[in-house]
């Protein structure tokens, strides 16, 4: 099956809602091989994403920026940019990188994941959100 690998890690959250609760052998069969087929994009997401992690430049350009007095938008703006100036390496470095993440996301990727039967799913774990989420591997029965 094909996912993106932002759909990937919906279905991940949306299954963790599952853990802790009380289902049949064979909701928690299904939900458990759906979890390990893709564990390990969600490793390699998180590997990737542990690549964002702010440096204490970046830090320091935070910090000064959320100092600002904000009740003088031309000042602000002004005192802004040449923050912005200050570290604009960093800044863009960051930005470049959260931008080749996104761009992560939106890759499609072959799973081995069996399609789970919605109606083995319990009624009332998830919410709305969450079954929009779960539904690129849900089937009706």
């Amino acid at each position: 099956m094909k996912l993106t690998r932002k759909q990937i890690v919906d279905v991940h959250n949306a299954l963790s809602k599952f853990e802790g609760k009380a289902m049949s052998l064979r909701c928690g069969f299904a939900l458990n091989k759906a979890k390990q087929a893709i564990a390990g994009e969600i490793t390699a997401l998180v590997e990737a994403q542990g690549k964002l992690r702010l440096t204490p430049e970046l830090e320091e350009y935070n910090k000064a920026i959320s100092e600002l007095d904000r009740s003088d938008v031309e000042k602000y703006n002004e005192e802004a940019k040449a923050i912005y100036e200050q570290h604009k390496e960093a800044v863009e470095e960051f930005r470049k990188k959260d931008a080749e993440f996104g761009e992560l996301l939106k890759e499609e990727v072959e799973v081995d994941i069996k399609p789970i039967p919605s109606s083995i799913l319990p009624d009332d774990v998830l919410t709305l959100a969450e079954i929009e989420a779960i539904m690129p591997v849900l089937t009706e029965d």
